[in-house]
């Protein structure tokens, strides 16, 4: 069967090759602080960049020029492209002689055709290759950029495989990279240490849920660099992190920086230390970087002690999926700019080409008037399936999935809902905001929550700013400690900002509204302060009123 994916993807971002800057590679060995003792072995090596980094990185300080072959019987690596590995080999060989004024022999490099992922221990690996086995003194550091080839463009029989070979490395979608993660790190012992870089989804999405799980169950994670706005891949939509990790045990913290490009050179900034369990508190198990402030971090370690203790989205809210169509053609047969006739026909949000998610403000919807024949059987039938027709009848909030920052609005109308929004339906519960449930609105477009998100969903930022918004993130948002009175207040707010035309009177809701969330998680007025001054310097909120509309209306 044909893979749509795979037809229309470059063969180079089919093999997952976005290059390493030299700069990074020299940033990543100084802070693994290579020996003359270690092994070094790149699993996905390609052109050998990390390899050649290596050989700089130790050449000043290698003890004499006889002993360079030593050096070379330090490097290893391993591509599954004949080409790179032939590539490998030769700028290995250049860098060699521009470092020491040796010309090695291209066969002496240690650089294999082989793929590391076909053998389920490196023992194995190993010794299929002929390699000598590490020394119990010896320390294997694993460096590398694994191939960020996602599972819609691998084939059926890569991924039945991998899945075979390791079926509890991930849920999900096959991702190459988390492979590659699973794998390597049961390479390690407790002196080695594994310096990759990795998509920044790493850190969030559900598909990676396992390994990081697995990072701080067997306290592995030892650093996280967050360079999501670094551009280390100009061109690209690739927003990358550089993840440290230590064998089992070994890590007894974590250290997180940020890379800033100033110039043509790249920062680290200071670090921060955490304990592993800081990571443990939400249902995504997401990595995420801490503010710098120290009084605002108190106010992000609060908020997630009431999530722990005073419940979170999904005790109160049931978030779905909405109408997707699968099939080209599908769309156009079902959606139409004035109500079909037919008994099924319901007003549609997201209904023109390219339409985005405008449709859905802050706190109000602007319905573009499209409307869809929502004939569940027929569409079924055609292969189709959309959720129950109830799902949109009753009373919901409406939820971007991509936006600046939360855009949520309150539906009493019955809007059916293109997959570019969620469909939150309130359940019954004994919370409050339950009880006034345009009150979760008020919550949920708030400064603090979008402090929170940007923050904890760090992982979910593309194209320079744009944070996901998805049902396994959104669950984790807290809800803080409310009184039936506040949310009866609140919710009275959010009806005169969904009627209010001035943008100063809704900003003055607004700014009523913000008061009594942040009165929810006890900020005090010193932290509402620093938020304040956080909120007036975060480009996503001073964006956040920014829509994505029809390309006719651009």
């Amino acid at each position: 069967m044909a893979n749509t994916y795979q037809d229309n993807t470059s063969a180079e971002k089919m093999r997952g090759e976005y290059y390493t800057p030299p700069e990074l590679i020299a940033l990543m060995l100084s802070e693994l602080g290579p020996t003359l003792h270690d092994r070094f072995v790149d699993p996905s090596c390609g052109e050998g960049r990390f390899l050649c980094g290596v050989a700089r990185a130790l050449a000043a300080t290698w003890p004499a020029r006889s002993d360079v072959y030593q050096l070379v019987d330090r490097l290893i690596g391993f591509d599954i492209d004949a080409q790179a590995v032939a590539a490998a080999r030769e700028h290995l060989r250049q860098e060699f002689l521009a470092l020491f004024g040796l010309d090695i022999p291209l066969e002496q490099f240690r650089i294999f055709h082989a793929d590391a992922l076909r053998h389920t221990s490196l023992t194995d690996l190993w010794q299929s290759l002929a390699l000598p086995p590490l020394a119990q003194n010896e320390r294997l550091l694993v460096i590398g950029n694994p191939p960020y080839v996602e599972a819609k463009r691998l084939g059926r029989e890569e991924k039945q495989r991998l899945k075979e070979l390791y079926p509890t490395a991930l849920i999900g979608a096959a991702d190459l990279y988390l492979y590659f993660m699973h794998v390597c790190l049961q390479w390690l012992r407790a002196q080695d240490a594994l310096a990759f870089v990795l998509p920044n989804k790493i850190l969030v999405n559900a598909n990676a849920r396992e390994v990081r799980q697995s990072l701080l169950d067997g306290a592995q994670l030892s650093g996280v660099w967050f360079a999501t706005q670094a551009q280390l891949f100009p061109g690209t939509k690739v927003y990358p992190v550089v993840l440290f990790a230590r064998g089992r045990g070994a890590a007894t913290a974590i250290q997180l920086q940020h890379i800033e490009r100033h110039g043509e050179c790249l920062h680290i900034d200071e670090a921060q230390t955490i304990t592993h369990d800081l990571y443990g508190h939400t249902e995504a198990k997401a990595f995420y970087p801490l503010p710098h402030q120290a009084g605002l971090r108190l106010v992000l370690e609060r908020m997630l002690q009431r999530h722990d203790l005073a419940g979170r989205l999904d005790d109160i809210c049931d978030i779905r999926w909405c109408v997707s169509f699968h099939r080209s053609g599908l769309r156009e047969q079902y959606v139409t700019p004035t109500p079909p006739e037919t008994p099924n026909a319901r007003p549609f949000l997201g209904g023109g080409a390219f339409a985005g998610n405008g449709e859905v403000r802050r706190y109000t919807i602007d319905w573009a008037g499209w409307w869809m024949d929502y004939d569940a059987p027929r569409l079924c039938r055609q292969g189709n399936v959309v959720p129950a027709l109830k799902l949109f009848t009753q009373e919901k909030i409406a939820i971007c999935q991509n936006a600046r920052t939360m855009r949520a609005a309150y539906d009493t109308r019955g809007f059916v809902l293109k997959d570019t929004f969620l469909g939150a339906i309130v359940r019954a519960s004994a919370h409050p905001l339950s009880a006034h449930p345009r009150a979760i609105v008020g919550l949920l477009n708030s400064q603090l929550v979008h402090f929170f998100y940007a923050h904890l969903f760090y992982g979910g930022h593309v194209n320079g700013g744009y944070l996901h918004f998805l049902n396994s993130f959104l669950v984790d948002i807290p809800l803080g400690n409310w009184s039936d009175e506040t949310a009866r207040t609140v919710e009275g707010l959010v009806i005169r900002r969904e009627q209010a035309a001035d943008p100063e009177e809704q900003q003055a809701i607004e700014t009523d509204i913000e008061g009594h969330v942040q009165q929810a998680f006890g900020v005090s007025p010193t932290e509402a302060l620093l938020l304040q001054r956080w909120i007036a310097e975060d480009d996503n909120w001073q964006a956040r009123e920014r829509i994505r509309v029809m390309k006719s209306e651009e």
